[in-house]
């Protein structure tokens, strides 16, 4: 996907850095800068080196989450079923 770009003032509408810019004023992004960024994010997130660094972080939090788990069980389930009631679903195994 390609973007369009619109040079206007000091901020490049249509462009990532256009609604980066956009944040740092604490405006609304305009149509073009958030198309300009959605098609950017899907590029970066299509790169293999993103899909191999997304992978073992997963990995890095589901370990880190089973040793919470085992270091404090009552406090795991407890916050388990917290947020099992907050999203509506059930579930003790």
């Amino acid at each position: 996907m390609t973007y369009q770009h619109i040079e206007w003032g000091k901020t490049r509408h249509g462009t990532p850095s256009g609604f980066d810019r956009h944040q740092t004023l604490q405006e609304t992004p305009c149509d073009p800068c958030k198309a300009g960024k959605a098609a950017y994010d899907a590029r970066y997130a299509q790169r293999e080196e993103t899909k191999a660094r997304k992978k073992i972080l997963a990995r890095a939090r589901q370990m880190a989450l089973e040793d919470l788990r085992r270091a404090h069980p009552q406090e795991y389930g407890n916050l388990l079923l917290a947020a099992q009631a907050e999203m509506g679903v059930a579930y003790n195994a």
